[in-house]
């Protein structure tokens, strides 16, 4: 960190927080409640709001766009992208309750995908849950992505997956 950068040399109304998970500082305004990675430019400086919308805007016109390359890149006669999810799965230790998150995460996704699907913004979806067995090796998730990708693969002709 250069000493432009120290926490007593910071735009006016900004402040500068370490993530707890990432261990990584991070800059915020609370008035705007902007939060960022990188120390703040004088323009962001100058307008965080500004900066708040801007980056708003950028980030819905990005996923607007990729929604809109993936429903137009699709193979089927329907323009609306299908979706596989593969899980790469293991619960061998109690402590970390693996069935519990995965007895949570496969009823949300189920609405939130069938949301999508209801609001005609998906066309189908498929979660795939590969589970390795108690082999004593070490969990490989790059093979087990490669497993659930095969079977996604044969299972589903009329939508074949693409990783994107």
């Amino acid at each position: 960190m250069s000493t432009e950068e120290g926490t007593n040399n910071l735009p006016s109304g900004w402040k500068r927080g370490i993530s707890r998970t990432l261990n990584r500082p991070y800059y915020y305004h609370p008035d705007s409640k902007h939060t960022q990675w990188h120390y703040p430019t004088p323009a962001e400086a100058a307008d965080p709001i500004g900066t708040k919308t801007k980056m708003r805007k950028e980030r819905q016109q990005h996923t607007t766009k990729r929604f809109k390359t993936t429903a137009a890149s699709s193979s089927s006669s329907s323009s609306l992208p299908s979706v596989a999810i593969i899980v790469p799965y293991r619960d061998l230790h109690a402590s970390q309750n693996r069935a519990k998150h995965l007895s949570k995460f496969i009823p949300y996704m189920k609405q939130y995908l069938s949301n999508l699907v209801t609001n005609h913004q998906l066309q189908d979806y498929h979660i795939y849950i590969i589970e390795q067995s108690n082999d004593q090796r070490k969990f490989n998730r790059g093979k087990l992505l490669n497993i659930g990708f095969d079977y996604a693969l044969k299972r589903s002709t009329k939508h074949p997956p693409k990783h994107t």
